[in-house]
């Protein structure tokens, strides 16, 4: 769960929500990562994100949602500084 929680703060500033406002890391995570790594993070078509950031380390993890990697796309051009 605990890199559910990462995943879900390092996209917490991605666009989508559709109404303007500010969404929730969890409303986030379930609308651009839960398809491919599954709603409790535990991977379908993409990896499982528990302890992604002891994996990858807090500046490779946040390099790798921006970037992108191998099939995941790049969600830097929507993230934002909040």
């Amino acid at each position: 769960m605990a890199g559910v929680s990462i995943a879900a703060v390092l996209v917490a500033g991605c666009g989508g929500d559709g109404g303007g406002g500010a969404a929730s890391g969890g409303d986030i995570f379930d609308a651009r990562c839960a398809t491919c790594h599954g709603d409790d993070g535990q991977g379908l078509f993409g990896p499982a994100l528990t302890g992604v950031g002891q994996r990858l380390g807090r500046d490779d993890t946040i390099a790798v949602v921006t970037n992108g990697r191998g099939r995941m796309p790049a969600f830097g051009r929507d993230l934002d500084a909040q």
